[in-house]
């Protein structure tokens, strides 16, 4: 599929550019700026909102892709985004869930646990989504073939990439990371229950790009929040080392060589 025209009301607001920004290159997306969002998108599924829970957690995603390419001065198709943003559920976590619904009302104390530690799940595969996806941008993307765009058809290459990466990493460590972190979200959740009611119903009341902006207001607002428990997610993620980062993003780089190749004929994926 094109990408979108500069008429087409879905598409995004050109990113800025300039003969600085073309003449230097930005820097990768750092730990602490993608930890926000992935954080976001764990507590989003433990909100007691069926189908919003979901729903908010990849505007999350979305929002965080989007600042990415931004800083990369790239626009990304809102196609190209709705196939990145799909929840992902690289240990098999997917029939959990659905099992797990069943017990939101009846058992809230024995699913709240448990629904941690799935969301952790959640939280590490945004954050390794906006790792990989800014390591695309900075190192991969083509602009001789695909211009300022992210389309649908590379999004495609860098979605099946990225689960490949999470499906061949060991990560139950860094899971721990995050099911700590997403336990001290709780707390914030139950604290400033103004501050997320207003979030669930600007989710529900505005459009996609709306529910965007409010991603982006509700981590300004809580930024404090955010900020201190992105931190004590940062050491603990310093504490593991660089080998799991390594691995994945070696993963990711063979598999999107191979894809590339094959989309241009020069090769079997």
């Amino acid at each position: 599929m094109d990408a979108p025209t500069r008429d087409d009301p879905d598409a995004p607001e050109p990113a800025p550019s300039s003969t600085a920004s073309a003449a230097v290159a930005p820097g990768p997306a750092t730990t602490r700026e993608l930890l926000p969002y992935a954080i976001l998108t764990g507590l989003c599924g433990l909100l007691p909102v069926p189908i919003v829970d979901d729903f908010a957690a990849s505007l999350a995603r979305g929002a965080m892709l989007r600042r990415v390419a931004h800083r990369h001065d790239l626009r990304l198709d809102r196609f190209a985004q709705r196939l990145l943003v799909r929840a992902s559920y690289p240990i098999g976590g997917a029939p959990g869930q659905i099992a797990l619904s069943a017990l939101r009302v009846a058992f809230r104390k024995v699913f709240l646990v448990v629904n941690v530690g799935l969301r952790a799940d959640d939280a590490l595969a945004t954050f390794v989504l906006g790792h990989l996806f800014d390591r695309y941008c900075r190192e991969l993307h083509r602009r001789d073939l695909d211009g300022e765009w992210v389309t649908e058809s590379r999004a495609g290459q860098i979605r099946a990439a990225v689960d490949g990466s999470l499906r061949g990493a060991g990560s139950a460590v860094l899971r721990e990371v995050f099911a700590r972190a997403l336990g001290s979200g709780w707390e914030w959740l139950r604290s400033v229950p103004g501050a997320v009611m207003t979030f669930v119903g600007s989710v529900i009341r505005r459009d996609e790009k709306g529910g965007e902006e409010s991603v982006e207001e509700l981590l300004r607002e809580e930024k404090g929040f955010f900020g201190r428990v992105a931190d004590l997610t940062a050491e603990g993620i310093g504490a593991v080392g660089d080998d799991y980062f390594r691995s994945v993003e070696n993963a990711f780089d063979e598999s999107m060589g191979n894809r590339q190749r094959a989309s241009s004929g020069g090769g079997a994926a």
